[in-house]
């Protein structure tokens, strides 16, 4: 609770500040931006409400009451199609590498579509322009794996043991918006698929990966 006052503290300070100089103007032409800027911090707040709730119930309900047989395969693709748009508006290659085999898990679909668009959100968000971003499935001991895969920014090593706290975001993105909570919400429904979730180690790319339980193909 502590820390979600804080974040929201933030946005009200300056929505107030904003609000207070818009009354301060003699005509709605000078006070437009400030007004536009305030609508800005209003969308971070709602952004930051709805992920506080979406966590908050995440962590609350036993979600493993509405798990199904997911083919992962088909889920990847379906996900690809609007992130590979994103990247293509912003410059950036994107690629998508998936087996010829079906590999199917039990869980939430919605849930796990959630977990993996956070992680594709980061990836495009925080890769310039020329740069490339692959997403990936495989077998792998019994377990299926997904990465993400991105040239961008990069975490310094620092911060690789905070990534998945709720509200951290790393020195290097304070210029991008986030609430902070996207790699918290990924990791808390990654672990009520019984999954893990974490960052590759590499010096020259940003890898997270994802692994899940396969089911058998006969399992309903």
């Amino acid at each position: 609770v502590s820390d979600a006052a804080h974040e929201i503290r933030t946005p009200l300070t300056s929505l107030r500040a904003d609000l207070t100089l818009a009354l301060s103007e003699k005509t709605c032409e000078s006070s437009k931006p400030i007004i536009e800027r305030s609508l800005e911090q209003v969308d971070r707040l709602d952004q930051l409400s709805r992920d506080l709730l979406d966590l908050s119930m995440l962590e609350t309900q036993d979600a493993r009451t509405r798990f199904n047989k997911i083919g992962l395969v088909n889920l990847l693709e379906e996900l690809s199609e609007v992130h590979a748009s994103a990247a293509e508006q912003a410059g950036i290659i994107f690629q998508i590498q998936l087996p010829t085999k079906k590999l199917y898990v039990q869980g939430d679909k919605n849930q796990l579509y959630r977990a993996v668009g956070n992680l594709l959100d980061n990836a495009v968000k925080f890769t310039p322009a020329g740069g490339n971003v692959t997403l990936s499935l495989c077998e792998e001991n019994g377990s299926a794996q997904i990465t993400v895969e991105d040239s961008g920014i990069g975490i310094p090593v620092e911060e690789c043991e905070e990534l998945f706290k709720r509200f951290h975001r790393g020195k290097n993105t304070q210029n991008f918006p986030g609430s902070g909570l996207g790699l918290a919400i990924a990791k808390t429904i990654v672990e009520n698929h019984r999954g893990e979730i974490g960052l590759l180690p590499n010096t020259e790319r940003t890898i997270f990966f994802i692994h899940l339980p396969l089911i058998t193909d006969t399992t309903r």
